[in-house]
């Protein structure tokens, strides 16, 4: 065989040998730590806009992280688990089959609301009353809120006091409509706009539907609250 001829074949071995180990290199390239962690942050960065995710996995056995596999697969809850702990069923399927189990822990770090101030039963709450500081959202399992217009105009169930961390069991939707009140009873009927007068019978916050009579007719109705002073007759949507 001439020098040219076992050149061209060494050289054409070289191509199709390297080629054949390039997706061992790239299956070796990132542990299954990296890529749960990556996977885990992207999912909930995605979930929870202008949150800072910190993924912290338990140790993995290096044989097992080490694996090389093509076809990674692992179910991801939607929303934080509590404590913001889950354990993950890992799969794979290429180019061996095997699973294992991972355990991991999901911090979510933003700005919730919080009491600036001692609030009494009843109080509505106002700009002046809530401040905003970080916490983990993985850790508040009654729920938070993030933004100021959620807790405006919501009243206190109870009294708190200054820095308790606002919660949806702690507020209820403020009274628009009280009992004995005069309000405005508005219906849509085939496309005109009706409007007349009524008394509350009940207490009625925006959306709730309570009893109202109809001052002229003296007919009791079922209406929505949409707004202070104002009810319909139809839902207001």
């Amino acid at each position: 065989m001439s020098f040219k001829r076992l050149f061209l074949v060494v050289g054409t071995l070289e191509i199709l040998f390297s080629s054949f180990l390039l997706p061992a290199k790239a299956l070796a390239a990132e542990s299954l730590q990296t890529i749960i962690t990556q996977r885990l942050e992207a999912h909930f960065a995605k979930q929870l806009p202008h949150t800072s995710i910190t993924i912290d996995i338990n140790s993995i056995n290096e044989g097992i992280n080490q694996r090389k596999c093509s076809n990674l697969s692992f179910p991801i809850p939607k929303a934080l688990p509590p404590g913001g702990r889950l354990t993950l069923r890992v799969s794979c399927s290429d180019p061996q089959t095997w699973h294992t189990y991972v355990a991991a822990k999901v911090i979510a770090i933003a700005p919730v609301a919080y009491t600036a101030r001692a609030i009494a039963k009843g109080s509505s709450i106002t700009a002046k009353d809530i401040r905003f500081v970080k916490d983990n959202l993985a850790t508040l399992n009654r729920g938070y809120f993030r933004d100021p217009a959620q807790v405006i105009g919501l009243k206190a169930r109870r009294s708190l006091s200054p820095n308790t961390a606002l919660t949806p069991q702690l507020l209820e939707a403020a009274l628009l409509v009280n009992k004995g009140d005069s309000v405005i009873i508005q219906a849509q009927i085939s496309g005109l706009s009706i409007r007349t007068q009524g008394v509350a019978l009940e207490d009625g916050s925006l959306g709730e539907q309570i009893d109202v009579m109809n001052s002229r007719s003296q007919k009791v109705i079922r209406a929505y609250v949409i707004s202070r002073g104002v009810v319909s007759a139809t839902p207001a949507y």
